[in-house]
């Protein structure tokens, strides 16, 4: 019979679990493909800095940009920009309306957050917003806190806001990919599609992550969660556990194949597998998906039973 110690690799990569940064891509990709939402209640404003060092000089013009925002009506501005001191100039504008600073702001700011994202450990890749960073609230909720008019509430197994939720899946929060509109630095004309919105102003070109749906401005991941929490989509990935059940499954599947109908019936385990996974990626819960592939590539690699010279 198929040796089980040849299962090993397929295990351990199903034990890598959310941390594995190809699952996520190609799982990722997927589900940006079949499953982009339309954001209703967020906008970004993009300073055309082309990299952090860039980032300063347009702060100058931020006073006007956040003024104009709230007079066109934006339910909140939320500045995902490395601001440690307000100017008067920020303070003022940012007194128009309900305005949110990335943590660090100085007491001045009347309402912070947190900016942080969860990586992985290798081939650094955003997973979601980090659901802590010492006692602050993340950025998104805080803003999503001022345009509900509810605090932001953080328990044992995540955040509300209001009547949305957002569970913590290892130290993250995760989103869906959505597309929110972009209102530009310098053409005014597209400013009015700040009303009723909350407003993330950040150096998209700057501050572009790898995350799960492809590289992307890391002030979109705020829009995206919280579209995600307004839509009541429930998204994270599946316990370790079951990852592990399903490629010990797949596994055992492929091998019984191998060895009743040949190396192709086996490969094509693998393939379903792989197709399934990525089917119920859909669904929000994220499992591995090369595991199962991989489980269908090493068992249609053995030998099948009473083949001439396999292993008894």
């Amino acid at each position: 019979m198929i040796h089980l110690l040849r299962a090993t690799p397929v295990l351990l990569l199903a034990a890598v679990g959310a941390l594995n940064p190809v699952d996520a891509i190609v799982r990722g990709k997927w589900v940006r493909h079949m499953d982009c939402g339309k954001g209703d209640v967020t906008a970004t404003m993009c300073i055309p800095a082309e990299d952090p060092a860039g980032v300063p000089a347009y702060l100058g013009e931020l006073p006007e940009r956040v003024r104009a925002l709230h007079a066109a009506g934006a339910s909140v501005v939320a500045l995902d920009l490395p601001i440690t001191t307000p100017e008067a100039a920020l303070l003022e504008a940012a007194a128009a309306g309900q305005t949110v600073f990335s943590t660090g702001a100085g007491a001045a700011a009347a309402r912070s957050g947190h900016p942080d994202m969860a990586r992985t450990w290798f081939l650094p890749m955003v997973l979601g917003v980090a659901s802590t960073s010492g006692e602050a609230t993340p950025l998104a909720l805080e803003a999503l806190a001022a345009h509900a008019g509810a605090p932001a509430v953080r328990d044992a197994a995540g955040w509300t806001v209001g009547d949305h939720r957002s569970t913590d899946d290892g130290g993250s929060l995760n989103f869906m990919p959505y597309e929110v509109p972009f209102l530009h630095w310098t053409d005014r004309t597209t400013w009015a599609g700040a009303a009723g919105k909350i407003v993330f102003i950040g150096a998209c070109k700057a501050d572009r992550d790898l995350t799960r749906f492809g590289r992307q401005p890391g002030v979109v991941a705020h829009s995206e969660l919280i579209e995600t929490m307004r839509h009541g989509q429930d998204v994270g990935q599946v316990p370790l556990g079951v990852d592990l059940a399903v490629a010990a499954g797949s596994f055992l599947l492929a091998a019984a194949a191998r060895a009743r109908f040949g190396a192709a019936a086996a490969g094509g385990v693998g393939v379903v597998g792989f197709l399934v996974t990525m089917a119920a990626s859909l669904t929000g819960a994220w499992f591995g998906v090369t595991a199962p592939l991989l489980a269908g590539v090493v068992a249609a690699l053995g030998k099948a039973r009473g083949a001439p010279g396999a292993p008894g």
